[in-house]
This record gives structure tokens, sequence and C-alpha cells, in this order.
């Protein structure tokens, strides 16, 4: 499981290190259906072998939450292979009645109202779609939150009732700050054998002593990093991280760091750092192999692990590049048509592409422009019309090769004046389409792009004067299809 994950190609930022970090929670121990398939024992699951910590659904199990046949996947269609449902499907896992602890992973902790805990009938048919009807809707344990939020790792003791052979566990993690509840299933089996399904086949044969059987984390190789990256393991028992079991890694060249590759050495170096971690493809009992993909993480039974972390740190990639924008004045007073061309200059520092745009004060865009700069010094014009009066910024952005963005926004003010005509000004209450929203019969507006003024009709024409969108220009005055419906043209 990748946990902790940097992220380069953010451009004048600083080094990023902080991990990615999944979103609510899941039961890993007796490993849940979800987080088997995300460490391997289950196969053919789909997309929840990456999200087994996204089982939500609406609270309220047994009245609402997933519906029958559904509660396997949380009523999610991207999970819905964890709804189906056979003999031998599932892996399983071992249990007894009486007090077991169940261990829940909260990577984003809600405050707890409750977690409740429902095991099938004894007489359920275990290939048949999960429903209410297969469980009994008592909860065999409940645990008050106590409306807290639950530490990263939480375990819990349940007395779990007498069953015998295969039955389902559903927990449900009820959280108090959502409408919304967590369900993960755990398969069990109260016959004293080995675990069987996982995708195909089982028996219920005695179980071998295995010291090495618990599996705790992968090694996902999902990124390939480069020299002076780092990875660590992180390891985790019920009372938190052991920092003292922890084993880094350094990323020595940008060949080994190839993500099959790192995933292959990292796993050797586990196995060579402590004797309560291994990692690899599990051989017989005791040995172990590096592969070049995906390893899995074992520990001993006797160590007290229950999972593993894998956190990646990469370097930042070092950013060159600068841009700097000059000879922007402060305000500009067009003529009455709001025509203006803006004229600037741009240095940069490296080899970007240059983007430069304007915006008005509703953030709408008025003119765009791109151009390759490298190491100059350019004079940018950019032509406008029909700006109305107002604030307005122009936005120079520099992207570099490796992703890398440099930017810098320039305010400036436009002010267009009223129109005159014949020695006499008409006057006019808003710019169009400002103040669009106030708009009634009797309304004059200037139309910017051809510098008259229009006036509003009465009712019941007057309610198509509002009625305008950048890509709904029909009753635009002076240039919508049926200006003439909503305005008068005054001069």
């Amino acid at each position: 499981m990748i946990s902790a994950l940097s992220l380069r190609g953010l451009a004048g930022t600083l080094a990023i290190i902080s991990p990615l970090v999944w979103a609510h929670g899941f039961i890993t121990e007796p490993p849940s259906r979800g987080y088997s398939c995300n460490i391997g024992q289950n196969v053919g699951c789909g997309d929840v072998q990456y999200e087994p910590q996204s089982l939500e659904a609406p609270t309220g199990f047994p009245n609402s939450g997933p519906a029958d046949g559904k509660i396997g996947s949380a009523g999610a269609a991207r999970f819905g292979q964890l709804d189906e449902q056979t003999a031998v499907r599932w892996k399983k896992t071992s249990i007894k009645p009486g007090d077991n602890t169940i261990t829940w992973k909260f990577t984003a902790a809600h405050p707890v109202n409750n977690w409740r805990y429902y095991m099938t009938k004894q007489d359920w048919d275990p290939n048949q779609p999960l429903t209410r009807a297969s469980f009994d809707l008592t909860p065999f344990c409940k645990i008050d939150g106590k409306m807290a939020l639950p530490q990263t790792i939480t375990s819990k003791t349940c007395n779990v009732p007498n069953r015998t052979g295969y039955q389902v566990i559903l927990a449900v993690w009820e959280v108090a700050d959502t409408p919304n509840s967590f369900y993960n299933l755990i398969d069990v089996d109260f016959a004293g054998g080995s675990d069987t399904g996982g995708g195909g086949g089982g028996s219920n044969t005695p179980a071998v002593i295995d010291t090495w059987a618990k599996e705790v984390g992968n090694i996902q190789p999902l990124v390939d990093l480069k020299r002076g990256d780092s990875v660590k393991l992180r390891v985790f028992d019920s009372r938190g991280e052991r920092s003292d079991l922890s084993i880094p890694y350094t990323i020595e060249s940008d060949e080994s760091g190839a993500k099959n590759v790192w995933a292959h050495d990292f796993a050797d170096k586990i196995n060579t750092s402590q004797q309560l971690v291994r990692a690899g493809q599990k051989e017989g009992s005791d040995i172990f192999n590096s592969v070049y993909g995906n390893n899995t993480v074992y520990a001993t039974e006797a160590s007290g692990i229950n999972h593993t972390e894998i956190q990646i740190d990469q370097q930042p990639v070092p950013v060159t590049s600068s841009i700097t924008v000059t000879g922007v004045e402060q305000s500009y007073t067009t003529k009455q048509s709001g025509d203006l061309t803006l004229a600037f200059n741009v240095s940069v520092n490296g080899k970007l592409t240059v983007e430069t745009s304007v915006y008005d004060s509703a953030h709408v865009q008025k003119v765009y422009e791109s151009t390759e700069m490298n190491n100059d010094n350019k004079s940018f014009s950019l032509a406008m019309k029909g700006l109305a009066s107002g604030n307005y910024g122009l936005l120079v952005v520099g992207k570099d090769e490796n992703g890398n963005v440099q930017q810098q926004i320039v305010k400036f003010t436009v002010t267009v004046p009223s129109s005159s005509s014949g020695g006499g000004s008409t006057n006019y209450d808003a710019v169009f389409p400002e103040k669009i929203t106030t708009y009634k019969g009797g309304t004059k507006v200037l139309q910017p792009k051809d510098g008259k003024v229009y006036q509003c009709k009465p009712a019941p024409y007057s309610g198509f004067c509002k009625q305008w969108s950048a890509t709904a220009t029909g009753f635009e005055p002076g240039v919508g299809a049926s200006w003439e419906m909503a305005w008068t043209l005054v001069k």
C-alpha cells in the first residue's frame, strides 16, 4: 500500500514531500473482503483493490444502508465484484468464538457514533447474494464511539458468538459528522481449518503451522523514482507506529529508480534488515523471492505487527525559470466604443511557453495569446473591443518543459466615456451587460460594441432585457437577432 507520495511538477513551490493519504477507513484484522483484495489474498476484485477505504453508504442499517444483494459493495457499482457470493469465492480467516480483536485503519478519521458487527445466521446460504435475511440483525457487538476521533489504528475486542463453518461478519462504522457509514465484510471460518477461498476453490484441511503466515502489506511500484528520492517501510502494531522497525531505502541512480527495479531492490533491503518482516513472493514457509513488480510484505505471528505502509519522498525538480511583466499602466481611458490595445513587455529566464490573457471583474476572458520564449524579452499588444468601464487583470503564465509554472497578474482599470451627439449628452444607467439583473422598462444602457444607447421597452417586453449570457445573445441591444423585441435605439 502506498500511503504517502510526493509529486513533482508544481512550479515555484517548495519541495513537496507531503504524503497522499487514502480517505476514510477499512478493517485490516481479521482482513476484510476489500482489504484482502488490496493485499492480494483475493483476486478479480476490480477497483476495490485500490480503494478498500471507500465502501461508504447511507447510515441506518438494517432499516437503510446498501440494498440487499449490494451489501458487499456498499451499493457502489464500481465495487460490484464484492457482491459476488459463493462458498469458495473469498479468502477466509480462521476464527474461534469468544473474544476477538477487530482492527480498523482510519486514514481520514471522522468522529464515531458507534461500531456495530452483525453475523450471518447459522443456516444462511453462502451461494446466494447477501441480504438482510442472511444476517442476524441484532448486532453481536456494539461499541460506543462517544463522538470522538479514533486513532489511525484502532483495535477493539468483541465477543464473537458460536458458529460453525463459513460465516460472514458485516462491520458498520457509523460516523458522526456525515449521514453515511462505512460497510466492510469479513469472511471467516469457524471450522478451525486453513484459510480457503480467494478466487477459486479451497478446502478445510488442517492448517499448516507457518511462522510467516501473516501478510501485513504490499510494495506496489506505481511511480518511477529519481536519484536522491527515498522509500521507507513504516511498521505498525496495535499501539501505533514502530519507528524502531522502519526500514529506509535511498535511490542511488535514475536507472535503479525505475518502478519495478526499486520495488525489487527495496524488497531485498527489507529481507536483510531485520528479523520481523520479509518481502517478496513466498516459497514454502520461509523463503522469499524479491520480484520486479508487486512484493507482499510478511510478518511473524509473534511480532505483533498488524500492518505496514510504504512512504515515498521525492526530491523537488529544480526550478530555474522566471517571468517578469512590465509596462502596464494603472488605468486606461478608451473611446466610446470601449476599444483598447494593451501594450506591455515580458522578460523570461529559461525556455517557456508564455500565455497572455485579460480577464474582467467577472473572470470572463477578453483576449488570449500564446507564444514561445527562450531567455529573451518581448513586446506584446493585446487588442480588445467593446470593453466596459471596470477592473481588469492581465494574466501572464509561463510553462517549462518539466511542467513547472511561473505566473504574474497585473491589475488595471478601464474607463469608457459616456456617448454624446450634436453637442448634447445622452445619459445611460449602465454599460451593457453591467447590472443586468436590475434592468427594467425605461433602463438605458450603453452598448460598448457600437457606442450607442438603447432603452429597455416597458412590460411585457422588459423581461427580455435581462435575458443574456455570453452564449445566449439573442436580446443583446443592437447585436442580437431579436434585440428589437426588448430595446429601443435612443442614439
